[in-house]
């Protein structure tokens, strides 16, 4: 995929997910293969949906995230890794994207104990069957970063 040098990375990889969605409510993640996205390598985070309770458990880590997270947390949950005193704050906007079924874009200013970056560009792109979410595509671009500063996740 060739990418069009008058949109950001996180621009680009929401118009490849509405390619692939076509004229459904979104795509599946059977839709996607890790090669489609070579061009965000690093900065992907993929996130399986459980239910009853709502959980996101990270299936794939970028290098990139794992930089800024200072670990990989491949095969955990968020609501394990975040602190508990951001747990809620944190999870909201994962929540909201699962019960939209609609791509969610932030752009997040250092807070909290986060203060790692100057901004971060956030996309989550919901993937499912039907109406139900399954997985989460999340892209996270660091703006600023810097390593030894203060972390959201567990001591």
């Amino acid at each position: 995929m060739l990418m069009r040098r008058d949109l950001t990375p996180v621009s680009e990889l929401v118009a490849f997910w509405n390619i692939r969605r076509a004229d459904r409510a979104m795509p599946s993640r059977k839709d996607f293969i890790a090669e489609d996205f070579r061009p965000w390598f690093g900065h992907i985070r993929m996130l399986a949906v459980e239910y009853d309770p709502l959980r996101f458990k990270v299936t794939l880590e970028g290098t990139e995230i794992r930089d800024l997270a200072g670990e990989d947390f491949t095969g955990r949950y968020l609501d394990d890794v975040y602190k508990a005193a951001y747990r809620e704050l944190l999870l909201t906007p994962y929540q909201a994207c699962v019960a939209a079924k609609t791509p969610r874009q932030d752009v997040l200013s250092p807070g909290m104990a986060l203060q790692n970056f100057t901004t971060l560009e956030r996309v989550m792109l919901p993937c499912g069957d039907g109406n139900r979410v399954t997985h989460l595509i999340v892209a996270l671009y660091a703006h600023g970063f810097q390593r030894d500063a203060g972390t959201i996740y567990r001591d």
